[in-house]
């Protein structure tokens, strides 16, 4: 027989109440499921995927600023940029608008600025590319396109050091130098300019100064050392020699002497003059050769405007 009526409210109560635990369930477990995915897709897109995981990003911040101190607790160097990207894998920091500041000993500061760089927060090394700009507390300013900075110097050293490759041009009042490769401690007094060298100097008597290379400038002790097919132009002729060491006068910004050593050729016109080694006076125009000097003199010339001193030894 049938259920009667009564019996078939009851069961529809029963199948309905089921229904409702099953769907309740399921909505449970999916929530769980949401949540997990959710987290995973967070995940995901801080590490990206397996294939480039040394490239994922950790973060990325509007302004970044790191400060290192010495042990003695003064503030040492500064590293500031725009637009930071904090890699998780290299531990680089990729910055835009970069800039960094460098204090020694005597508080003067070096400051580099970029419109690109990368900074290392474990080495602390940093890395300046595009329209890099270097000034220092004596007034100098360089000029490149890229630059490695080393707070710490290469072999952790504790010398601050900068060096770059590419042609670089460094100018002071009066006095310009330029070349190829650089390697510089804290501030530009004492820079070494690698190859291709050329400086000019302003003053009472300008003078040009070429080079193969390296130059060693020390502005603090006011001496520039020229090395390989050194050659000085001025109005009062041309000096050729292996090595030229260069003295300083930083009050008047130009030049006192210059010592040459090894093959030292003097041409004033048509004429030569050959030595081992030779000084030349910058404000007299003269020249005062050492070491069994050779002079050649062509037909014609005039004694005027001698370049050399004639009571040469």
């Amino acid at each position: 027989m049938g259920k009667s009526n009564r019996e078939i409210p009851e069961i529809m109560r029963k199948i309905l109440g089921i229904t409702l635990i099953i769907i309740f369930s399921f909505n449970v477990v999916s929530c769980g499921q949401i949540n997990r995915k959710s987290k995973q897709a967070k995940d995901t897109s801080l590490s990206l995927d397996s294939a480039k995981a040394e490239e994922a990003i950790e973060q990325e911040v509007s302004t970044f600023l790191l400060t290192g101190y010495t042990t003695g607790g003064a503030k040492e160097w500064e590293v500031r940029g725009d637009s930071a990207k904090i890699f998780t894998a290299t531990d680089e920091v990729e910055l835009d608008n970069m800039t960094a500041s460098l204090w020694g000993d005597d508080s003067r500061s070096m400051k580099l600025s970029s419109d690109i760089g990368t900074f290392d927060r474990v080495s602390r090394n940093a890395h300046f590319e595009k329209d890099v700009i270097v000034t220092d507390g004596t007034g100098a300013k360089l000029q490149t396109e890229y630059l490695d900075w080393y707070p710490q110097g290469e072999e952790k050293n504790n010398s601050q050091l900068i060096k770059t490759d590419a042609y670089v041009r460094i100018e002071r009042e009066n006095f310009k130098a330029e070349g190829i490769g650089l390697c510089s401690r804290h501030e530009l007094s004492k820079v070494q300019l690698n190859e291709k060298v050329k400086v000019s100097m302003g003053g009472p008597q300008p003078v040009v100064i070429t080079c193969s290379g390296p130059l060693e400038l020390d502005y603090k002790s006011s001496i520039a050392q020229f090395s390989k097919n050194v050659k000085v132009s001025s109005q009062h002729g041309e000096l050729f020699a292996d090595k030229m060491d260069v003295f300083i006068n930083k009050e008047e910004k130009s030049i006192n002497k210059i010592v040459c050593t090894g093959n030292v050729k003097i041409k004033q016109g048509d004429n030569t003059t050959f030595s081992r080694k030779a000084v030349y006076f910058a404000k007299e125009g003269k020249v005062v050769l050492l070491g069994s000097p050779k002079l050649v003199i062509y037909p014609g010339e005039t004694e005027g405007g001698s370049f050399f001193n004639k009571n040469s030894k």
